[in-house]
């Protein structure tokens, strides 16, 4: 045959425990299983979230990696509205391209004062830590072993928590 749970067993491979399946499926169910014809348990993975427990160290280094952002982005900023005076200069004889420039740099100029505007609250929310509070640090992987009656959001639940990155506490 093809692998698959017998006749009566509407696709359920544990029919053989069942009272209310034909005695020829129950053992043939149970053959297939026994020749691992029939799957009762597979390895999967699921994700894991990793939270950090807020220390001072921490929260230090958020404010000082948004900080380095803002910074850059100033830079960019910077940069850019060097390069926008420069193609405007060149662009001020030719009044037919000139409309269009000046829409392109707003445009682009707005999409990262707004990235600016972003990291800046990030800061704000960061400088704002309480020491102490647990804050969403990355997800990993593990791989577990399922079967017929796993609790699926138990295992959608499962955390680790990191205090300056050592590992103190899984949790289910």
């Amino acid at each position: 045959r093809d692998g698959q749970t017998g006749p009566h067993c509407q696709g359920n491979p544990h029919c053989y425990e069942s009272s209310s399946y034909p005695r020829e499926c129950k053992s043939d169910c149970r053959d297939r299983l026994k020749d691992g014809l029939i799957m009762d348990k597979m390895f999967v993975r699921v994700p894991v979230a990793v939270k950090a427990k807020v220390t001072e160290d921490l929260k230090m280094k958020i404010i000082g990696d948004v900080q380095d952002t803002i910074k850059k982005m100033d830079l960019e900023l910077e940069h850019f509205e060097f390069q926008a005076k420069k193609a405007l200069a060149q662009a001020a004889g030719d009044l037919s391209v000139l409309p269009a420039l000046r829409s392109q740099i707003d445009a682009e100029r707005s999409k990262r004062q707004a990235a600016k505007a972003e990291a800046e609250a990030r800061l704000k929310r960061a400088e704002a830590l309480e020491i102490g509070a647990e804050i969403g640090h990355g997800t990993l992987e593990r791989t577990v072993e399922i079967g017929i009656g796993t609790d699926l959001d138990a295992l959608a639940r499962a955390e680790i928590l990191t205090e300056d990155g050592k590992i103190i506490a899984f949790r289910d």
